[in-house]
């Protein structure tokens, strides 16, 4: 984790090449806004990658990370997920930041008001 891109190295010791796909696991705030509107903090691209790695090499994939006024993100966790053979492995995508800067008060006064709208217009 580089703070503005995620760089997921894939090695495979095999003595035939193995095809696979790396995706990136995030809270839904770091999915974009196009899937959660005003939910959206980050933005990580492409959810996820095609990877083929010849026999006793490694590939490196890089996703991009972007904050929510288009500059770098400033806190965020994410998990590197490669999925090939039938086989699912996960890492955690290291680094945080010394101090968390995101704030979370717009996204629960959001939900706390569509909670209590649904409270309201919910039959019982």
């Amino acid at each position: 984790n580089r703070g503005d891109s995620i760089r997921v190295e894939v090695a495979n010791p095999h003595r035939e090449p193995v095809d696979g796909e790396v995706s990136i696991v995030t809270p839904l705030e770091a999915w974009g806004r196009a899937l959660v509107g005003g939910h959206a903090i980050l933005e990580v691209t492409p959810r996820m990658q095609a990877v083929r790695v010849p026999a006793g090499e490694s590939v490196a994939v890089t996703f991009q990370v972007t904050g929510r006024r288009g500059g770098p993100a400033d806190s965020y966790w994410a998990v590197a997920k490669l999925m090939s053979n039938g086989r699912i492995m996960l890492r955690l995508c290291g680094t945080a930041t010394a101090r968390r800067t995101q704030y979370d008060k717009p996204w629960l006064d959001s939900y706390q008001a569509r909670a209590e709208q649904y409270g309201k217009t919910r039959t019982r």
